[in-house]
């Protein structure tokens, strides 16, 4: 065999095997960003078989398995200071471990100014740990466009509250809005100023999706979803903010939904 015939045939299998590690990689873990307003992706070095219980100070945080062996995913807060933190492992079996992760710094957007109008209001999810459901990446965006706002922007008027809590996708027409991942509807809050509706989603483990403004909502409090599956009908002419708003919360805090994508998207 020429050597430049083994050199295709290397490069071949070498970009097959680095899409496997980067697929395999975005469907367990969200992307690993320890930042205010990210997330921190912590190797707790267990292989136990039984189920890991890992905490941040007294609250659960989500665990997923590679290769045997656990890894702690932590949503951290907008209004994180820099420096290091510590999470606690255990399984029924095994004493306490504790693993540090650091947190970094980070610049959010800065914009003029925004519509305060065009924000929705606070939606506040259940402290609820569903044992039932399993959290799995990647997550969808809830629309298709590429006009966003980001999670974090900052505005540099006093009169607006900031950073913002929420992706917004800005559309140009009436979209079906989707599920990002699979769960049950936990809640189904109005906005009577648009006569609309914002929906959330347990996805488990301590994710949750919250997101609208629809209408014709196809999906009650109380039912499964599955991933890409429509919830109901953004309707371009009927809402004021002419943007569909995605927040995430991982372990009772705010972070940044696009995190949770695809790595190709979220990039």
């Amino acid at each position: 065999m020429s050597p430049a015939r083994l050199g295709v045939i290397i490069s071949i299998w070498a970009s097959w095997v680095l899409g496997m590690v980067s697929t395999c990689y975005a469907e367990l873990y969200p992307k690993h960003h320890p930042v205010p307003g990210g997330i921190a992706v912590v190797g707790l070095n267990i292989s136990s078989k039984q189920d890991v219980i890992a905490r941040f100070g007294r609250t659960r945080i989500l665990t997923v398995k590679d290769e045997g062996f656990w890894y702690g995913i932590v949503g951290i807060e907008l209004d994180a200071a820099q420096g290091n933190y510590l999470i606690t492992a255990s399984t029924s079996s095994e004493d306490p471990i504790v693993r540090q992760f650091s947190v970094g710094p980070y610049s959010y957007p800065l914009r003029a100014r925004r519509n305060t109008k065009s924000t929705p209001g606070p939606i506040v999810t259940p402290d609820a740990w569903r044992p039932q459901l399993d959290a799995v990446f990647p997550l969808l965006p809830p629309v298709t466009t590429s006009k966003i706002v980001p999670f974090g922007t900052r505005y540099a008027n006093a009169d607006d509250a900031g950073p913002e809590q929420w992706v917004a996708f800005f559309l140009n027409s009436s979209q079906d809005v989707v599920a990002p991942g699979q769960g049950i509807v936990v809640d189904v809050s109005p906005n009577e100023e648009e006569e609309t509706l914002y929906v959330t989603i347990d996805h488990g483990m301590g994710l949750y999706s919250s997101l609208g403004p629809m209408k014709q909502l196809q999906k009650g409090n109380g039912k499964a979803v599955e991933r890409g599956e429509v919830l109901g009908e953004f309707e371009y002419q009927k809402t004021l903010s002419r943007a569909v708003y995605w927040k995430t919360k991982l372990n009772g805090v705010a972070v940044d939904p696009l995190l949770f994508i695809e790595r190709a998207n979220a990039e």
